[in-house]
């Protein structure tokens, strides 16, 4: 009898949903609450902790890089590992934000190119759409005036 507990070690893991940035910012907002962070020093491990409302997960790689900006400063131990409270002067330096290129300038001129093309092809559908309903009606008029004749 075989288990799929083997399998389940192979797969790939997912490249997780939340930003480093978004982790930093998360972490400002914890540390300003007054929650204090504890990081492991025999483990990849950090908690927030605020009594009365007990621990919260943390990004490890977060702690450490709110450690190395000196956004937080050392205030004790604890039995989980080192405690850390928000710095008086803390800022938080969040990198760059990316560049974005705008390359949208050329495809709107072809859009408006194409979208005339098409305006021409719809009036051109709507013409023989409109010719067509006349011919009908002229059909029926001739059919009308068979069938009455012939009563």
């Amino acid at each position: 009898m075989s288990t799929n507990s083997e399998s389940n070690y192979t797969e790939v893991r997912a490249v997780p949903s939340v930003s480093r940035d978004r982790w930093l910012e998360h972490a400002r907002k914890k540390l300003e609450k007054g929650y204090a962070l504890i990081v492991s020093e025999k483990r990849k491990n950090a908690n927030f902790y605020l009594a009365g409302r007990g621990y919260e997960t943390c990004q490890h790689k977060t702690a450490l890089l709110l450690i190395k900006q000196g956004v937080v400063k050392k205030a004790g131990k604890h039995h989980l590992g080192v405690v850390y409270l928000l710095s008086d002067d803390a800022k938080i330096v969040l990198p760059p934000a990316p560049v974005i290129v705008d390359d949208d300038d050329d495809e709107t001129t072809a859009d408006s190119e194409s979208d005339a093309g098409y305006e021409d092809m719809l009036d051109e559908l709507d013409d023989e759409v409109e010719d067509d309903d006349e011919e009908d009606d002229e059909e029926e008029d001739k059919t009308s005036r068979t069938s009455s004749e012939d009563e």
